[in-house]
């Protein structure tokens, strides 16, 4: 029997491809056979007029909730080209 916790198993990677290969590394790590699928890609919108306006009125908000590090990234870099760039509030 092996001591690595994977051994044997292959596991679906559904990641972007640019982003697939840390986990995939991990899981050969852990003895497992990543079978690397991406389901999907990251691309900016046609247009960030909406997106624009949103960041605009961060202020106005209490929370702003983020539940992927892709979207961190996208929307801070958009609010640092519009020169609003996101800062938690003071207090």
């Amino acid at each position: 029997m092996s001591s690595l916790s994977l051994a044997g198993r292959k596991v679906l990677v559904t990641r972007a491809a640019r982003q697939a290969g840390k986990l995939s590394e991990g899981l050969r790590t852990l003895g497992a056979t990543p079978v690397e699928v991406p389901v999907l890609e990251i691309q900016p919108p046609e247009s960030f007029d909406a997106l624009d306006v949103a960041l605009l009125a961060l202020p106005a908000y209490d929370w702003l909730v983020l539940t992927s590090a892709n979207t961190v990234h996208a929307l801070s870099d958009r609010a640092t080209e519009l020169g609003a760039p996101l800062v938690p509030p003071a207090g």
